[in-house]
């Protein structure tokens, strides 16, 4: 908009109307009805010629349409431009406006259910470590050094699902399925579970020895894949929450820059609107260049038909003149 009125304001206005300029004065009868009338009458009893009364009646209009005629272009040229100007702006408000409408009605992330996913993995490392305590308990009678055994058993039946190098496998990518999927889900804490159980079966009872089998298998089934599992998932949280943290900071970013946006285009829109009114007041108050051609159609005649009127009426009274009168192109000598 700052462009817009400097260019205009840098433009070269048309000249204003001859009736303003003092020097023309002499001329306020031809717009006068009555001073017209006494023009035409005093000029046609003179006997004086007509046509070149006329032709200064003309002059004198001809110059103010093309007065008019300069200014005319001008409003409108203007009004153009303004009309344009305010018409991009409003479509930069409209854009904006909807823009920010967008951004502070986005639909917020999903919960991450956090509380929960942290007492899972409590109980996952709970179970997990706990559970090493019951199959250390159960091998080391049997082996003289059953830290290593216990935890090379535990490793194997908590967490050897997750190796994706299995010799089982054609392709490392390739997901198991049938019997494969079955060896790794049910095999593995099953063999597992039994290579616990079965040192102790000769010296403890039946139900004990059922009853280790049962926890030592579920808990090589479920702790470690779940553990494991959950740890992933907070992984996948974690990179969540970051990329919602980094989206809102954008998004408030982009807010603020559009807040600023949408009032400075809501001030030139403004600024625009009022320019524009005061435009369409000066149209409406303009007198255009057929109002000026109307008039000087009128005045013409008006003014012949009062001169002829009057040589006819000085005719009819046997040529008799009126006594000395004073016309309104007699200048004053200086």
């Amino acid at each position: 908009m700052n462009d817009f009125q400097h260019e205009d304001s840098a433009a070269t206005p048309p000249p204003t109307y001859m009736a303003t300029d003092p020097n023309f004065a002499i001329f306020d009868w031809i717009e006068n009805e009555d001073a017209l009338r006494d023009e035409a009458v005093l000029f046609g009893l003179s006997e004086g010629d007509i046509a070149q009364r006329v032709a200064v009646i003309d002059a004198y209009f001809q110059q103010h349409i093309v007065v008019a005629a300069q200014q005319q272009q001008y409003l409108e040229e203007k009004k153009t431009r303004l009309e344009l100007s305010l018409s991009q702006q409003q479509n930069l408000l409209t854009q904006a406006t909807a823009s920010r409408q967008q951004l502070a009605t986005q639909t917020p992330a999903a919960p991450s259910h956090k509380l929960r996913l942290a007492v899972g993995t409590v109980a996952y490392l709970l179970s997990a470590a706990l559970g090493f305590t019951w199959v250390y308990e159960w091998l080391s009678p049997y082996w003289s050094q059953p830290v290593w055994v216990t935890a090379g058993m535990y490793a194997f039946g908590m967490f050897s699902l997750w190796s994706n190098t299995a010799m089982l496998y054609a392709e490392k990518s390739e997901q198991p399925t049938g019997w494969q999927k079955w060896a790794e889900e049910v095999g593995i804490p099953l063999v597992a579970a039994f290579f616990v159980v079965v040192w102790g079966l000769a010296d403890r009872p039946a139900l004990h020895s059922i009853a280790v089998l049962l926890a030592t298998f579920f808990l090589f089934a479920y702790a470690g894949k779940g553990l494991l599992g959950n740890l992933a998932r907070w992984a996948s949280v974690l990179r969540e929450e970051n990329a919602t943290k980094r989206n809102d900071q954008w998004r408030n970013v982009q807010l603020e820059r559009l807040e600023t946006e949408i009032g400075t285009y809501s001030a030139q829109v403004a600024g625009l609107q009022k320019d524009l009114e005061e435009i369409y007041l000066q149209l409406a108050e303009f007198v255009s260049p057929k109002s000026w051609q109307a008039k000087r159609e009128v005045a013409v005649r008006l003014f012949e038909s009062e001169a002829q009127l009057a040589r006819a009426t000085k005719q009819d009274n046997g040529g008799q003149m009126p006594k000395p009168f004073r016309s309104h192109f007699d200048f004053e000598a200086s």
